[in-house]
């Protein structure tokens, strides 16, 4: 066989459009040839001939397996009433939980009412609700400014970068 044919054979086969003559031929005419053009191919089909002769699991595997296991009944596991009204119970507390927690209020969230005729004392616990919720405030811009400084040093690095490769 040609050069040529033979290459475009090989082409065709990486393709997957071979016939299973056409591979026949192919392996032919690969073992007639003696350049290392096509060695790759070549362990290639050989590794797949192997493969194929080296059958490691035959038919009567599985026949033995199944005589050792013998005619053994299935056993089923039951999941008595018992499972079902733990699962409703668990159910019912986790609803209950998620309610308790969605309608709870917190600190964040409470709203401080300011009158002309407060106490001393009543204005002291106002301004520490106050300075508790601007200090939450303040922690969570500071935690997202971390963040930004982050991203200011990756863009300060990119820029450094392209002043570099122009």
């Amino acid at each position: 066989m040609e050069s040529h044919t033979l290459k475009t054979l090989v082409e065709k086969y990486w393709r997957g459009e071979t016939t299973l003559e056409e591979e026949k031929k192919l392996d032919e005419t690969l073992a007639k040839d003696h350049s290392s053009d096509f060695e790759p191919l070549k362990e290639y089909r050989n590794f797949l001939q192997k493969q194929k002769e080296a059958q490691v699991l035959d038919d009567s595997f599985n026949q033995e397996i199944m005589a050792k296991l013998g005619n053994q009944p299935v056993r089923r596991i039951s999941t008595g009433w018992w499972m079902k009204v733990a699962a409703a119970i668990t159910l019912l507390i986790g609803i209950g939980l998620g309610g308790y927690l969605y309608t709870s209020t917190s600190t964040s969230s409470r709203e401080i009412v300011i009158s002309e005729d407060m106490t001393e004392a009543e204005a002291r616990l106002a301004f520490e609700e106050v300075k508790k919720v601007l200090f939450t405030v303040s922690s969570n811009m500071n935690e997202g400014m971390e963040h930004t400084k982050v991203l200011g040093e990756f863009h300060k690095a990119t820029l450094e970068l392209e002043e570099t490769t122009n």
